[in-house]
């Protein structure tokens, strides 16, 4: 087999990639539980209504734990892909 094609051996995460990497996925599902409420609130001036924030207020947290749990592996196919095969 070629050198070049061999797979080099994996490095490890970077802690600041890493710990960028959470902020980043922390920020999001705080936001898609926000901005929903915010779109809400914005419907209801535009149109004029008084329910808009509550669907919002409703939906935005489902949305932002629903992400939380498929970040997280909680809401899997029910195997491990991770895990080795030896273990089970």
């Amino acid at each position: 087999m070629d050198p070049a094609q061999e797979n080099p051996e994996p490095r490890p995460p970077v802690p600041m990639a890493e710990a960028m990497r959470w902020v980043s996925l922390i920020t999001t599902v705080g936001l898609e539980m926000v901005v929903p409420a915010l779109v809400g609130a914005w419907i209801d001036n535009r149109w004029n209504i008084r329910f808009g924030v509550w669907i919002g207020l409703v939906i935005g947290p489902i949305i932002g734990f629903w992400h939380l749990m498929v970040l997280t592996g909680a809401l899997g196919t029910g195997k491990d892909e991770r895990a080795d095969p030896e273990d089970r």
